[in-house]
């Protein structure tokens, strides 16, 4: 008797705390779907009228940048100069005289020192053919950055340039293109058999005291060019084999790869020879300069122990989809 009483209680109490379990949780459960309830209305009105502070920033970045995406105004009309095309950067602009379309694309689309023309693939014959005049002003607000993108060696990239160009194209010409793998010649600087000239590249552990007519270079260090034929020598101070070598591909117009494995800072004199008839005359080998652009068409690199061998380098090529022949306006 005693036992079923005992056995009876135990399952009494077992069955009371089952039941006050599920009536804590059927409350917890209203009041979570309470709080649900109250809280989503708030919580999509805030959404709906107050952007999030990610969407704010896009939308203000593009606002600030949208005027450099374009020149404010800009003219391409046929050429009537038979005079030999030329492509210059003036300090608000762009201008070409007498250019083949094709060497816009290469100057919107390649590094500044890439002049392959095999690199632009398919499009009708007349982009190289047929020669144009472009004239191009940034806006007055851009002026600053155009400034700053061409005040010295370093920024070379000219991203602001390439970005407008392409713009202009596509405006202008409806162009369209993609990009593929391809391969290019080009150029690998490299210690000769017998070593460098160590008496005529020495190390160099500080930039030189005074920079005036001296251009920098990507990387550092700077460069002294010649300024006629009279002082064919061409000056480094202070710089990597690497800013060399990037220098020497905007001179040669082809990639230049760095394989001497030199990894200090030099100084060193490089004889050289030139021509005038520079045809872009917003090159690194021009800046600075006055009277007749010079073009450096050949360097003495064995006399300091080193070489320049031709190579082949892969890159990517432009592939043109469709493009019509510019508007004027």
């Amino acid at each position: 008797m005693s036992y079923k009483l005992r056995r009876s209680n135990w399952l009494r109490r077992v069955f009371l705390k089952a039941t006050g379990y599920v009536k804590f949780t059927l409350n917890s459960l209203r009041f979570t779907e309470y709080r649900c309830a109250t809280a989503l209305p708030i919580l999509v009105s805030l959404i709906l009228t107050h952007p999030s502070s990610g969407q704010e920033n896009i939308t203000q970045d593009v606002a600030e940048h949208s005027s450099s995406s374009q020149f404010e105004v800009a003219t391409i009309r046929p050429s009537r100069s038979g005079e030999a095309w030329r492509i210059s950067i003036t300090p608000d602009g762009f201008r070409a005289q007498g250019v083949p379309l094709a060497r816009t694309i290469m100057k919107a689309y390649f590094p500044a020192n890439v002049h392959d023309e095999g690199l632009i693939k398919g499009g009708p014959r007349w982009i190289w053919d047929s020669n144009y005049d472009i004239e191009a002003k940034v806006a007055q607000g851009d002026v600053p950055e155009w400034e700053r993108q061409h005040a010295d060696l370093a920024s070379y990239q000219e991203t602001l340039l390439q970005k407008m160009l392409k713009k202009l194209l596509v405006d202008r010409c409806n162009l369209v293109a993609h990009r593929v793998s391809s391969i290019t010649d080009g150029y690998s600087l490299m210690v000769g058999r017998h070593g460098i000239d160590q008496r005529r590249i020495t190390q160099s552990f500080s930039a030189p005291a005074h920079t005036d007519g001296m251009l920098s270079l990507p990387g550092g260090g700077w460069v002294r060019l010649p300024k006629s034929e009279s002082d064919p020598a061409v000056e480094f101070f202070n710089v990597t084999m690497n800013s060399v070598s990037r220098w020497l591909a905007v001179v040669f117009g082809r990639p230049v790869q760095n394989s001497t494995g030199l990894l200090e800072r030099y100084d060193f004199k490089l004889n050289s020879s030139y021509t005038d008839g520079q045809q872009d005359t917003h090159s690194m080998a021009n800046k600075g300069n006055t009277a007749d652009r010079i073009q450096i068409d050949n360097l003495n690199f064995h006399d300091l122990g080193l070489d320049l061998k031709p190579i082949r380098i892969p890159t990517e090529a432009l592939v043109i989809d469709r493009i019509e022949r510019p508007s004027e306006n």
